[in-house]
C-alpha cells in the first residue's frame, strides 16, 4: 500500500479540506454498479462512502477496487476539498 497526503482518521476528514489526505482503513461493505464502485470504508472512528469511478482511476487501480472483499485493508488516498464539507460519521 502507497500512502500519498497526510494520514487521517474518518473523524477528522472535515478539519482537513482542501487538503491532500491518506486514509487507512477496512471494507465494511461494496457495490458494483458496473463503472461505480460505491464502497463504506470504516476505521476506529467511524465510516465513509467514497465512489470510484472508473473514468477517473486507471484501469488496474479500478479492477484492484472492483477484487476488494470484505474486511480488506488499503489507502484510500484523496482530495478531501471534494466533499469534506458533507463528511460526517455514520
Amino acid at each position: 500500500m502507497r500512502q500519498h497526503g497526510r494520514p487521517c482518521y474518518i473523524q477528522d476528514i472535515a478539519s482537513h479540506v482542501g487538503k491532500e489526505i491518506a486514509i487507512k482503513g477496512w471494507l465494511a461493505d461494496r457495490t458494483d454498479k458496473g463503472r461505480l464502485q460505491f464502497l463504506r470504508v470504516r476505521d476506529g472512528t467511524g465510516f465513509f462512502r467514497p465512489v470510484v469511478f472508473q473514468k477517473d482511476v486507471s484501469p488496474e487501480a479500478f479492477e484492484n477496487v472492483k477484487r476488494l472483499t470484505q474486511e480488506s485493508s488499503f489507502i484510500v488516498n484523496r482530495d478531501s476539498a471534494r466533499r469534506a464539507a458533507s463528511a460526517r460519521r455514520l
